[in-house]
């Protein structure tokens, strides 16, 4: 054993395979439990749906307020995982941040409904214009068409 193996072994507690949390650092599904007793969150909300923050945290303001601990207490943004593909860290949070995190949410969440609905009518919009805009074209392709034959084309808004 090496003299960093040593010391993550004397770390964890015998048999357990997790990493102990530091002081005032509590696991993702404690923090639910807290949020469910303090009414915040739905008594549904399943613990899976609380790891989905844990693995996907997001970016910048709206990110899930998530660190990874090692057994020697380092701190990491990112899961640690090492050259056997085994995760050696542990997620863990603070109350108080993932309160603040949670509180949040709402709005959060209306904000990105009204930036998606405002994407979906450009988006509408642009293929409404680009449909107009084919709709003419193939108008404007025969009337070539008839003048390359000699013909006089009336436009139909002149006939009348």
């Amino acid at each position: 054993m090496t003299a960093d193996t040593e010391t993550q072994a004397e770390a964890q507690v015998p048999g357990k395979q997790k990493p102990n949390l530091p002081e005032g650092i509590i696991s993702p599904i404690s923090a639910l439990n807290k949020l469910k007793q303090a009414k915040l969150a739905s008594q549904d909300y399943k613990p899976q749906q609380m790891y989905g923050h844990v693995k996907s945290p997001g970016k910048g303001d709206a990110r899930f307020p998530v660190k990874h601990y090692d057994a020697l207490g380092n701190v990491f943004d990112e899961p640690q995982v090492n050259e056997h593909g085994i995760t050696t860290t542990r997620p863990g949070v603070v109350y108080d941040e993932v309160s603040t995190w949670w509180q949040g949410k709402g709005e959060r969440d209306k904000k990105r409904a009204e930036e998606k609905a405002r994407k979906a009518k450009e988006k509408a919009d642009k293929a409404a214009k680009a449909a107009e805009t084919t709709a003419e074209a193939p108008e404007a392709v025969e009337d070539e068409a008839a003048e390359d034959e000699g013909e006089f084309v009336v436009a139909e808004d002149e006939a009348e």
